[in-house]
């Protein structure tokens, strides 16, 4: 078997940020193997590929991530899982996993806003469940509708 040196730092970030049990989290990497691997396993200065690629499937991180040396980010910006400590409901991993995936892409689409100059600021007005909701279609239609009359060939 192929063994690789990691950065245990960072899985073990991202089981904190996921709030994962130790027997959750082994359960999750074993799934689909006859003998379920334990934590010395996972958590030694090297590990093998299969291992990982069984990590990876869980975070969605890809493996570039966990051989990364430089220590994880952990501030209460990096994830909102380090701001809050209830959400008024149970999320089950799959909800946290799309969760961090919106906080990524928000992430990328700031970064590149900032690089290329471009102001992300709201141009929608906010609009409330007590409004109308005919009056407010006719106002987004009459402020964001494009008045083209494109030749329907072009079209």
């Amino acid at each position: 078997m192929k063994t690789t040196v990691y950065n245990i730092d960072r899985i073990e970030q991202l089981i904190r940020q996921f709030r994962l049990e130790k027997e959750e989290f082994l359960g999750l990497v074993s799934e689909g193997l006859k003998k379920e691997l334990d934590w010395e396993d996972i958590f030694k200065p090297e590990i093998q590929i299969n291992h990982l690629k069984r990590i990876d499937k869980i975070f969605n991180k890809g493996l570039s991530y966990y051989l990364d040396p430089t220590p994880p980010v952990q501030s209460k910006d990096s994830s909102i899982f380090f701001r809050k400590e209830k959400f008024g409901t149970d999320l089950n991993l799959a909800s946290k996993k799309i969760v961090n995936q919106f906080e990524e892409l928000k992430l990328s689409l700031s970064g590149l806003a900032k690089l290329s100059d471009l102001k992300m600021d709201r141009v929608l007005p906010i609009y409330n469940i007590t409004q109308e909701a005919k009056a407010v279609a006719e106002e987004v239609r009459k402020n964001y509708t494009l008045n083209l009359k494109p030749t329907p060939k072009n079209f």
